[in-house]
């Protein structure tokens, strides 16, 4: 639901022109892959959380490693799709494009600082951000 919202809200500030609209599926499809990627991210950090074992720090940089990885391959993927579209905006869209990443942004600061003094939760977390 916090995925449809992002890309609704994306796709009305972009307001697009019928020629443009071919290229949206692409973007829009990066960006529900990226967050199907972080939710399953979540839910993996919550069930090991959730297990009480020795912690091998060898196989904790692997891991993060392995989702770092992840992430700049799904970051490629968003920016490949993204391209296109992108030329093809007016300046005006591309204004409005920023003014809504702006706002994503700080959402997700907020959001953060939130968490870490303990007020949010994961989902709250992820209401504004649209790539990771």
């Amino acid at each position: 639901m916090l995925t449809d919202i992002r890309v609704a809200a994306i796709k009305a500030a972009l307001q697009l022109t019928p020629d443009q609209e071919k290229l949206w599926p692409a973007v829009e499809d990066a960006i529900r892959s990226r967050a199907d990627t972080r939710y399953r991210r979540i839910a993996a950090i919550g069930e090991r959380m959730d297990q009480s074992r020795d912690i091998d720090p060898v196989q904790l940089y692997r891991q993060r490693a392995d989702i770092l990885n992840e992430r700049a391959g799904g970051l490629k993927k968003l920016a490949d799709a993204w391209q296109p579209l992108y030329q093809s905006l007016t300046p005006e869209q591309k204004t409005r494009l920023r003014l809504v990443t702006v706002h994503a942004i700080e959402g997700f600061r907020s959001a953060m600082e939130n968490r870490r003094m303990g007020l949010d939760n994961e989902e709250d977390i992820d209401l504004w951000v649209f790539s990771d």
